[in-house]
């Protein structure tokens, strides 16, 4: 949780407009918001991506039908402004991710993909921050555990 006890949320609408809303009742749990009911517009879209996910501070990645992974950064994640490092498409960070039933990630760059079989695979992306296709643990990530597939849902916990 940040410091002052507020929550950046996401959500994509059915048309692909990316709503952004930030909870200031992150702490204790009252219904304050900063942008209120339906959230403040900050893309559209987004609903063209097969999977989409958040590595904290203003960083998305998302997953495209082709098996791209593009990598973008909000820089308005704290206010709300439509502002974006890498523009509409944003940078594309690898290819072959449509290969994973699931994508999450761990947090400052680590990524793990859950392929249909359910091998669980780790990436760390080195280029997390800025955007860079820098990664350790390249083309089909270190294999770091089996069984995963008898979830319906994974995610992390942080760390």
């Amino acid at each position: 949780m940040t410091d002052n006890a507020t929550i950046t949320i996401y959500g994509i609408t059915p048309a692909g407009d990316l709503q952004w809303y930030r909870h200031d009742g992150g702490a204790d749990g009252t219904n304050q918001w900063t942008a209120g009911d339906g959230g403040n517009n900050v893309g559209s879209g987004w609903n063209t991506a097969s999977i989409v996910f958040s590595d904290g501070a203003g960083v998305i990645y998302a997953v495209t039908p082709a098996g791209d992974l593009q990598w973008y950064h909000h820089d308005g994640w704290v206010d709300g402004t439509n502002q974006w490092t890498a523009g509409d498409g944003g940078n594309n960070v690898g290819s072959g991710w449509n290969m994973y039933a699931t994508v999450f990630s761990g947090g400052a760059g680590v990524v793990y993909g859950i392929t249909p079989a359910g091998d669980l695979h780790w990436y760390r992306h080195d280029g997390w921050a800025d955007g860079t296709n820098q990664w350790t643990a390249g083309d089909g990530g270190n294999n770091v555990g089996s069984g995963w597939n008898m979830y319906a849902t994974v995610f992390s916990g942080g760390a």
